[in-house]
């Protein structure tokens, strides 16, 4: 089994992972033609206006002076318009139409980083706004950089293959008020791959997440605040055994460590090595059970054993057992699972991402 780095794109589309607001947002850090749109042609000025400020978040910092602002308007997921105005004095207004099925998104780039401010939804009765980006200057020194939370969910389960996708995101505090934009080669995080991993990888098309020797590599401008990774595996498990041990590692100090798996996907998670249950959760309509592990430090892993995942109880011979462990001794019935649920949501500094 040779791991492979890649897109997190099966070949087939066995596992179609929908990527609604990552897709959008995908396409709006590619629009980058002149101003095209909706308005070019009108016969009248768009009654809509969204004022805007740059500041920079550095201390002592000076505001560029004249920094390129774009506005890209996105209807549903299609981007129906992209123009750019310079930021003089940090001040900067677009004209715009203040449809209810318009939404706008401001983006600067300063020194190599891409920033946004909260995007922007008018009405006719309310058709002006105001937005404030922020910048910070850029550094190489690593801050003291600690995992808020990092949370691993099972989003999908292919008997026919014996394997298992995986979503995994980690969220990321910088304490300074500068940018880390990562050693020499760009590198801001690194993390260790899940065990008997296939394929592995950013789950959107981006280059700056790489996978080589069982470690995922993010080259990712991390900003003051929180930032989310997220990163996808897929996993062979033992058909045989019928289980699959989970190791989620942490690479920094993590305040909490979760996973969580569709409760119809096993037939039960087993908790190993002060790894404990923590109830359940519902993605998205569907029953998830929940394992974690708090107070984490580098190279510390939250560990669980996914059991039954065929989906058919089977009677254990005691003389296999470990002590203490538990002989199952019940009959399932399961329904064979295929496909995958997930969803990404990006746009925001503090971007989340979920699984549903």
């Amino acid at each position: 089994m040779t791991p492979r780095s890649g897109t997190f794109a099966r070949r087939g589309a066995r596992v179609a992972i929908a990527l609604t607001l990552a897709a959008a947002l995908a396409a709006v850090a590619a629009a980058a033609w002149p101003g095209h749109g909706p308005f070019a042609g009108a016969q009248s000025p768009p009654a809509g206006r969204i004022d805007g400020t740059v500041r920079n978040g550095t201390a002592g910092a000076a505001t560029p002076s004249a920094l390129e602002i774009r506005l890209i308007t996105l209807d549903g997921d299609d981007v129906v318009d992209s123009r750019t105005e310079i930021a003089t004095d940090g001040r900067f207004t677009f004209a715009v139409d203040p449809s209810t099925s318009l939404t706008h998104v401001l983006r600067a780039v300063y020194a190599d980083v891409p920033y946004f401010a909260e995007a922007v939804s008018l009405t006719p009765a309310a058709p002006e706004a105001e937005r404030v980006i922020t910048v910070y200057e850029a550094t190489r020194e690593p801050p003291t950089l600690s995992i808020a939370t990092t949370t691993m969910t099972v989003v999908a389960l292919d008997r026919a293959s014996g394997e298992l996708t995986l979503l995994r995101e980690d969220i990321v505090r910088n304490p300074s008020d500068r940018v880390y934009v990562g050693d020499a080669n760009g590198i801001t995080y690194r993390v260790p791959a899940v065990d008997r991993v296939v394929e592995a990888g950013p789950v959107v098309d981006d280059a700056r997440v790489r996978f080589e020797a069982g470690v995922v590599t993010a080259a990712i401008p991390l900003l003051p605040g929180e930032t989310s990774i997220v990163t996808g595996y897929l996993v062979q498990y033992d058909r045989a055994d019928d289980r699959y041990r989970l190791r989620v590692t942490t690479a920094l100090p993590a305040d909490r460590m979760e996973a969580r798996v569709p409760a119809r996907f096993v037939l039960s998670v087993d908790p190993i090595d002060g790894t404990e249950r923590d109830g359940e959760t519902s993605l998205r309509g569907e029953r998830a059970l929940v394992v974690a592990r708090s107070a984490a430090e580098p190279g510390d892993s939250l560990l669980v054993d996914l059991v039954g995942l065929s989906g058919i109880a089977r009677a254990r011979n005691p003389l296999t057992e470990q002590p203490g462990a538990a002989i199952a001794a019940l009959i399932a019935l399961a329904t064979l699972v295929g496909g995958a649920f997930a969803t990404v949501a990006l746009g925001r500094r503090r971007t989340r991402g979920a699984a549903s």
